[in-house]
């Protein structure tokens, strides 16, 4: 024990980091959003999210066991069970904060407005409001909370038979090609990882910003301790002073994707 405090204080008075261990070893999960994700080795190639997690993991000095590929929303629900016990791409809800404990902010979230290129009169949507007006349908993701704004009018467009619901972003991109929709609602993210991961070109993204939140890693409070947010919070800290979270993000998307597109893997 003496060693170990001995340790720590000579750390402390040379200035490096302190790297404290988190109370377990953290049960995750691989983020499944698409039918190639399935297809392909994820762990290959984790999502830009799972990467950041793993990055702000081991700045932390803890560490990581991942489980079986589980979409999103089964994640939260094992977030309350404790079945997980971390997830990152995160938002921090008065709902959620009766199981969850949150880490401070990783990066920022933009869910705006996309549309097919060569098309004007769609491209002159300049607020939530004028998809009520314009008459267009639009795609959107099948749960989730997207602000309050787009809440007051997405029983109106239900009401009209003016929304389809897509439950991964691959899949949205398809009905945006396939003219199911004319209006796609995503997270910017998320829309330029599924068009690198397929090779396909951007949507056009109009100036629209459905809502804008904060991205954090969340945490179950039946497996773990506020002391394990705190060293999360103190290793997000650090990688933002170095700007290792937004080189991490700009590498990302500057590589071409390893994971076979849906044309390679469709027999």
């Amino acid at each position: 024990m003496k060693v170990i405090a001995s340790i720590a204080l000579l750390m402390l008075v040379s200035g490096s980091p302190v790297y404290a261990l988190c109370s377990k070893t953290l049960q995750a999960a691989f983020m499944v959003r698409s039918v190639a994700r399935q297809q392909a080795d994820v762990r290959k190639e984790p999502d830009l999210d799972t990467l950041l997690m793993r990055r702000i993991i081991s700045e932390a000095g803890c560490s990581l066991h991942f489980h079986n590929d589980i979409p999103p929303r089964r994640q939260v629900l094992y977030i309350e069970s404790g079945q997980l016990d971390i997830v990152p791409d995160a938002s921090e809800t008065p709902e959620r904060l009766r199981f969850a404990r949150f880490t401070k902010p990783y990066r920022r979230e933009s869910i705006v407005l996309f549309a097919r290129k060569g098309e004007p009169s769609i491209r002159r949507l300049k607020s939530i409001s004028d998809l009520i007006d314009e008459k267009v349908t639009v795609i959107v993701p099948a749960h989730g909370w997207y602000g309050a704004e787009f809440d007051q009018i997405r029983p109106m467009l239900k009401q009209q038979n003016r929304l389809t619901e897509y439950v991964n972003i691959d899949q949205a991109l398809a009905m945006l090609e396939q003219r199911r929709g004319d209006i796609l609602l995503a997270d910017t993210v998320l829309v330029r990882e599924a068009a690198r991961r397929e090779s396909v070109p951007l949507p056009v993204e109009l100036p629209v910003v459905v809502n804008e939140d904060q991205v954090r890693l969340m945490l179950s409070k039946q497996t773990t301790t506020q002391q394990d947010i705190e060293i999360l919070n103190q290793a997000i800290d650090r990688l933002d002073r170095r700007g290792e979270l937004k080189r991490i993000f700009r590498d990302y998307f500057a590589r071409p994707s390893q994971v076979p597109t849906l044309k390679s893997t469709t027999h």
